[in-house]
């Protein structure tokens, strides 16, 4: 009889890790956890704020891996910039995952990548669970929070001209593309264009 209870109390127990809401202690190892664990990849909005000329994707990717190594969440990880130019977009460059995204804190922000980058039409226009407002450093940042984007909900790149995106993010001249991190509708990354290059804003880094 008692090892019955034990096996069923075991069961239960491989039940609650599988279905529960990943936490910001389950991806502290780097996706690396209990056979059967889903391991949820972390996404961010960086603590620093930076003008347009960002050295390019690669320079953008460089942003969000250091703030990401020196807050303890980076380490064996690789983070991503959700960014885009003429060099590519989250849906040329990003691996999709198939684990859910979460902040920080714990929140989920979407399912997996199909998930956030699909938009539900009825309820209304929502596209995240959560917005993506809590830094590297598991801080909610409230307001308008501009981050450079240049992406569309879908993934793909929203503008094709250089002067959609600070000349690829090359320079502090112009105009560019962001996203309100604030939000959870298609303008959590497509706010509007116009936003000057020279002006100050976030990053949106996503684990890959």
């Amino acid at each position: 009889m008692y090892g019955n209870l034990r096996g069923i109390f075991a069961l239960a127990a491989v039940i609650v890790v599988a279905t529960g809401t990943p936490s910001s202690a389950q991806t502290a190892d780097g996706g690396i956890g209990d056979a059967g664990e889903v391991m949820a990849k972390t996404v961010f909005l960086t603590s620093t704020t930076h003008q347009g000329d960002l050295g390019g994707l690669d320079g953008a990717d460089a942003i969000c891996q250091a703030l990401a190594d020196t807050a303890g969440i980076g380490v064996t990880r690789r983070y991503r910039a959700w960014l885009a130019s003429g060099d590519g977009s989250p849906d040329t460059l990003f691996i999709r995952s198939a684990s859910p995204y979460v902040r920080t804190d714990g929140a989920t922000v979407a399912d997996d990548y199909t998930d956030l980058t699909t938009c539900d039409a009825a309820s209304p226009f929502n596209c995240l669970q959560n917005p993506i407002n809590v830094t590297e450093e598991n801080v909610e940042l409230v307001g308008f929070r501009p981050a450079w984007t240049n992406v569309l909900p879908s993934g793909s790149i929203h503008g094709v001209f250089s002067r959609d995106s600070c000349f690829y993010w090359t320079a502090d001249i112009f105009f560019a593309r962001v996203g309100n991190a604030s939000l959870t509708t298609v303008g959590w990354t497509a706010a509007g264009a116009g936003f000057e290059c020279g002006a100050a804003s976030h990053l949106i880094c996503f684990e890959q």
